[in-house]
């Protein structure tokens, strides 16, 4: 194993690790429309939204080529040189939705230039991690995924997310940016979380957690 690669499964801070239950049904005989069952509680989750999503998104990188490499690997697409930008990349996943992931060389910045933007140097000052993180689905196992971590040097850990809400592979690219991976299953309990209804139950139990300390 080479750097701090790990496989193993993580308990991150306050998240339990106690697996969910899962079963999916058609309904009305749609192929779009499916009934999700996750723990005790029943959710309506129609494919056909999935169409308003991101397209593409750009990370930077050391080694761009090599990180467009994994992305493609773990969508199961393929990669290739980025045309707009110098010593760029792009791992194409090859749905029918276009996704890409572009990777810049991290001495480089996006900047609005004239008619469109453009990229230029920029500040090598720049904070080893970030804020920024992306979540992708893919069709490798968990197994094969930590095996593309040990294989790049870079840390691969399983977590569970909220209180059980669902899983996730962090894959820790050139151990500096965070691109959540989830596998088929982790998908489906993703989908099964990600509704509207439950955004906006978390949004009304933060809200109420925080009117009593808004009174003090």
């Amino acid at each position: 194993m080479r750097g701090n690669a790990t496989a193993e499964h993580h308990e991150c801070a306050c998240y339990a690790r106690h697996a969910p239950t899962h079963t999916t049904t058609k309904e009305n005989g749609s192929k779009a429309a499916f009934r999700t069952r996750y723990k005790d509680r029943t959710f309506n989750v129609d494919f056909r939204r999935r169409s308003l999503m991101l397209f593409h998104a750009s990370i930077p990188a050391r080694n761009p080529e090599n990180v467009a490499r994994v992305i493609a690997e773990l969508w199961g697409g393929f990669h290739a040189p980025f045309p707009s930008f110098p010593d760029s990349w792009m791992a194409i996943a090859c749905d029918d939705r276009g996704s890409i992931i572009e990777t810049y060389p991290n001495d480089r910045v996006l900047s609005p230039d004239g008619d469109q933007v453009s990229s230029v140097s920029g500040a090598s000052t720049a904070p080893r991690y970030s804020a920024f993180h992306i979540a992708i689905a893919s069709k490798l196992s968990p197994e094969e995924v930590f095996a593309i971590g040990e294989r790049e040097g870079w840390r691969a850990v399983r977590c569970t997310r909220g209180r059980n809400f669902f899983d996730v592979i962090e894959l820790w690219i050139e151990n500096v940016l965070l691109i959540e991976v989830l596998t088929e299953e982790m998908q489906k309990q993703y989908l099964a979380f990600a509704t509207p209804e439950n955004f906006r139950a978390l949004a009304a139990a933060a809200a109420a957690a925080a009117a009593p300390a808004a009174q003090v």
